[in-house]
């Protein structure tokens, strides 16, 4: 998240933020990142957040969540070029289980179907990229069931549990 650092002035320059998605912080956090010489931890607490009942991590599951999708696809593309295997398959397994919830709460109306639809293109694309990346057995066999559909990986994994 952008809210809990601190950076330099000019580790931000040429960054932006994009305009009009949610998860904004998780298109740009990895090039913040890559740019810095050093980070800090500090492990007192001085902020207060303040959570409202109005806000978005308060709001029920939306089609504008699927924007996470993106990011997470754009980080693991970028850190596959800077060959970060690890950032790589965590970026894309954290963009498959949102496009899964997606299509687990969504997808009533057509308008989600369309957004489920452009995002799983994203998931796609990047996965197609990635397949060869040493992903490791059980990521590769979830990837792919959730790259022919994610409804079929939602079945199989909703079936595995029941019969556990």
């Amino acid at each position: 998240t952008a809210w809990n650092k601190l950076y330099r002035k000019e580790t931000l320059e040429g960054i932006q933020f994009p305009k009009g998605k949610i998860h904004e912080d998780e298109f740009v956090a990895h090039c913040v990142l890559d740019r810095c010489c050093s980070v800090s931890c500090v492990s007192k607490a001085l902020y207060r957040y303040v959570q409202r009942e109005n806000s978005i991590t308060k709001q029920t599951f939306s089609v504008r969540r699927l924007d996470g999708i993106e990011a997470f696809c754009a980080r693991a593309e970028y850190a596959c070029k800077k060959k970060n295997r690890r950032i790589a398959v965590n970026s894309l397994i954290k963009a498959g289980n949102l496009l899964v919830e997606g299509y687990r709460r969504l997808g009533t109306r057509k308008e989600e179907r369309c957004v489920l639809k452009e995002k799983s293109f994203f998931y796609c694309k990047v996965y197609l990229r990635l397949f060869f990346y040493r992903l490791g057995m059980k990521n590769r066999v979830k990837g792919t069931l959730i790259f022919m559909h994610p409804c079929i990986y939602i079945t199989l994994s909703d079936w595995f549990r029941k019969g556990k």
